[in-house]
């Protein structure tokens, strides 16, 4: 396990792209048990591997309240490898 003084922070693009899977899991306007839980193992993942600010919580917790708009969030994708992060 790594410390949390030598992780480097969660990546402004990674965040977004944590956000745009938000907006997805609330797409059918249903955030279902297993589609928490997934987000909740993905924000595990990225808090094992990353230094996430308490800010970056508070609005992935606020995503899971009120979806976020993706439209929005997909240009802060700025990272192309991002998305391969989803699958750890």
């Amino acid at each position: 396990m790594t410390d949390a003084s030598q992780k480097l922070p969660l990546p402004d693009s990674t965040f977004h792209m944590l956000r745009c899977v938000t907006a997805i899991v609330h797409a059918d306007d249903v955030v279902k048990k297993e589609e928490r839980q997934f987000l909740k193992t993905l924000v595990t993942y990225f808090e094992v591997n990353f230094s996430i600010s308490d800010a970056h919580t508070v609005q992935l917790m606020q995503d899971l309240q009120l979806a976020p708009e993706i439209d929005e969030l997909l240009p802060q994708v700025t990272d192309p490898t991002a998305p391969s992060n989803l699958v750890p």
